[in-house]
């Protein structure tokens, strides 16, 4: 099967990286979960071809499963090496009972690898396709079974790949909608992967759930590691003019533990929490410094797009609050001027009220004669 890697799925580079994992992960527990089937079902049966054939996805499997421990995950390679698998065990070792599961099998993994391909689909939608037809010619050596089979598997292929390929469009106009808002959005904006800062949190930590901000606190090296698993997958250019940022390669990426400090860990904690409790919107406010040097105070506002435990698509806009801040500064020096005034007044009026206020007692307590009151 040929395919050729999507630029982006027409999407954003980050977007193609998040399809490839979620294909080779759901492509790996679909495999190994097809061995087990296989395995069971030749221990139930006793058939020893039910064995062999459990090498197949046992391969597939493996591969896929390498490709997530190694962070390398490619879905177009992961679905090519599949497919070859799939053919190649049915040619040498298949059996008649696994001849349709491995047909459909087969066409599933075509069809989602046509997702793929973003040039020259119809040639090679006809390309596969035919592939499709011949293939079980491989597989037996009943030449009108074999013809019949490929033949439905063809036509299944073209069917799938036309539904699929018209929730792609749909799913495309939606997300260019989506990035012309993103981009040219007026308010700094970004796009951010907490998902496995929140599962690295999930690890760490399995009391109480009303209890993980004094946990955060009290252990804020659990905070770093949380953070520096976070990553910046998305960012428009009013980010990028408010953090006077160079480009948008000064934010994409995983961010530094060091990042975190006094000044911050509050509003990390704050974001931890709130995504380890699973809410879907919240705000906090943090101090911090600009690419160039510039002190700012910013107030992040945070609306998480998956709302379930896998925080992958984050989306926060961002407000320089620096001005506020500076009110709020001056108003509280006025206040503690105000307070010293009226401390220091109170000071230098104590002593001289103290004696006009004794003499009022003497005067008023009828200890005094009419003469001493008068002179």
């Amino acid at each position: 099967m040929v395919t050729v890697n999507s630029r982006s799925l027409r999407a954003a580079q980050t977007d193609v990286a998040r399809v490839h994992r979620r294909v080779v992960r759901v492509g790996a527990a679909a495999a190994w979960f097809s061995a087990a089937v296989f395995l069971l079902a030749g221990f139930g049966t006793g058939n020893d071809g039910l064995f062999i054939q459990s090498v197949g996805p046992m391969i597939a499997a493996g591969y896929m499963t390498a490709q997530i421990m190694l962070h390398r995950e490619d879905g177009s390679v992961a679905l090519l090496v599949s497919a070859v698998v799939l053919v190649a065990t049915n040619a040498l070792v298949g059996i008649d009972e696994t001849l349709l599961p491995s047909a459909l099998a087969l066409v599933a993994t075509s069809s989602v690898g046509m997702l793929f391909v973003i040039q020259n689909q119809l040639s090679v939608m006809l390309g596969v396709g035919l592939l499709l037809i011949v293939t079980p010619q491989l597989w037996t050596d009943d030449l009108r079974a074999a013809l019949a089979l490929g033949l439905v598997m063809g036509l299944s292929f073209a069917v799938t790949t036309v539904a699929f390929t018209t929730v792609l469009n749909a799913a495309t106009a939606y997300n260019e909608r989506f990035r012309i808002l993103f981009d040219r959005s007026p308010t700094a904006v970004l796009e951010e992967d907490w998902s496995e800062a929140a599962a690295y949190v999930r690890s760490e930590y399995a009391g109480r759930p009303e209890r993980i901000h004094q946990f955060l606190l009290s252990y804020p090296q659990v905070v770093r590691n949380a953070v520096s698993r976070a990553q910046i997958v998305r960012v428009n250019q009013a980010a990028l003019d408010l953090l006077e940022a160079n480009g948008p390669e000064d934010l994409l990426g995983r961010r530094e533990a060091s990042s975190v400090n006094r000044g911050n860990m509050d509003s990390f904690v704050h974001a931890l929490v709130a995504l380890y409790q699973g809410r879907e919107i919240f705000e906090h406010e943090f101090f911090t410094h600009t690419f160039r040097g510039r002190p700012v105070w910013l107030q992040a506002r945070c609306v998480d797009n998956t709302a379930g435990a896998n925080p992958d698509s984050v989306m926060v806009a961002l407000a320089d609050i620096s001005h506020l801040r500076a009110r709020e500064e001056a108003l509280a020096d006025l206040i503690r001027a105000k307070d010293a005034f009226i401390a220091s007044i109170s000071h230098e009026l104590r002593t001289p009220l103290t004696a006009v206020v004794g003499l009022s007692a003497e005067m008023t307590g009828g200890e005094m004669s009419q003469k001493e009151r008068m002179s």
